[in-house]
């Protein structure tokens, strides 16, 4: 849509077959589209945010300057890129195109698979004590991590409006590599038995 140097209006183009691989050459891209020629500063004020959008499963995604690489990520799902893709680059900051997409009742958030997972602690193994972290994958990464048998859930990290949700906290205290788990409306972060804890994440089981 409108641009910083042109009159507001709508045009569009193919990708061809100099695909724009990162944000910066979109947003080149999307300026020629509507034949201006900024600097790369300007570029991004013109163009904040782009839609990326899956046709197919009637989808779209936010890519703006805090997860550039999703682009590329966008372009591997593709099924058919040319039958199903679709970018609309998008002058609105992120939190401006998400509140509206939030007042229209427009916004899928699906659960992520998560996993728990255990490791027994350095010099007291022979004890049998174990720590626990929070993995977000269907299984555990590997290593001194050992999956819990049966642990594997599927969480959000917002609440969503009409269900029943357990909401977790978790923080992690990098010196142990393990995590305190918690129930709200505890926090996890800070200091608790003697331990720093930082990084809290939330999620609604």
């Amino acid at each position: 849509p409108v641009s910083a140097c042109a009159a507001p209006r709508w045009a569009w183009t193919t990708l061809g077959s100099a695909v724009p691989w990162d944000l910066q050459s979109l947003r080149r891209r999307a300026l020629s589209a509507q034949g201006c020629v900024l600097s790369d500063l300007q570029a991004q004020v013109a163009y904040s945010s782009f839609l990326l959008v899956d046709l197919a499963h009637n989808l779209a995604q936010i890519l703006d300057d805090r997860n550039a690489a999703k682009l590329y990520v966008y372009y591997r799902s593709l099924e058919d890129p040319q039958q199903n893709g679709l970018i609309i680059a998008d002058p609105r900051p992120r939190e401006e195109i998400e509140k509206a997409f939030h007042s229209r009742r427009a916004v899928w958030a699906p659960p992520t698979w998560m996993s728990v997972c255990q490791s027994s602690w350095g010099k007291r193994k022979s004890d049998g004590e174990h720590r626990y972290n929070f993995f977000k994958h269907k299984s555990c990464s590997g290593g001194v991590w050992k999956d819990v048998p049966g642990s594997e859930f599927r969480a959000y990290t917002h609440n969503s409006s009409g269900q029943n949700l357990l909401e977790l906290c978790y923080a992690e205290n990098k010196k142990h590599d393990t995590q305190r788990i918690a129930k709200t409306p505890a926090s996890c972060a800070g200091k608790w038995h003697g331990v720093q804890w930082s990084k809290e994440r939330r999620i609604f089981v």
